[in-house]
């Protein structure tokens, strides 16, 4: 190695000391204050558990939109192109935050507070949340009368399973 690479290999190695001396003297993380108390209270709200509805709470439609108009673009902003959209297949959340937009599910959520807080789940393509007789290994679900596919044919069971 000549004279000027080793002059070159002593300047990073002490920029390199420098900044690991300078990270060992920060004191790293938050201070605490009113955003440790708005953490805390999102991790509450995070961990109340989600009601299951009955029947009736899975009856539609649903109210009607103020100034809603039927028709038209759904814009959803993306860096690069999905993967697929096979609701089968979805693993990453910007796919999955997609695909509640432009599929059905047995179930679904329904916000039961004006302000969004709480939820209880309901039936969508099901006619109620499930029922369950074995501690929840086993969920047995009834389909919506006249549910269809885009060009009309009906939807079975085997579809969903």
């Amino acid at each position: 190695m000549g004279k000027g690479g080793r002059h070159t290999y002593a300047a990073i190695s002490v920029l390199a000391a420098g900044a690991l001396a300078l990270t060992g003297c920060s004191s790293g993380g938050s201070k605490g204050g009113a955003s440790n108390e708005k953490d805390t209270e999102n991790a509450k709200r995070q961990q109340s558990s989600i009601e299951f509805g009955k029947a009736q709470d899975s009856v539609g439609p649903a109210p009607e939109v103020p100034g809603a108009k039927a028709g038209g673009t759904v814009t959803v902003l993306q860096r690069d192109t999905y993967a697929h959209l096979d609701p089968a297949q979805i693993y990453v959340s910007d796919e999955g935050s997609l695909s509640s937009i432009i599929h059905r599910g047995l179930t679904g959520y329904k916000a039961t507070s004006d302000d969004g807080a709480k939820h209880e789940v309901v039936g969508d393509l099901a006619t109620d949340s499930g029922t369950t007789t074995d501690g929840g290994k086993t969920w047995t679900y009834k389909l919506k009368d006249g549910i269809k596919w885009a060009d009309g044919t009906p939807i079975t069971s085997a579809d969903v399973r």
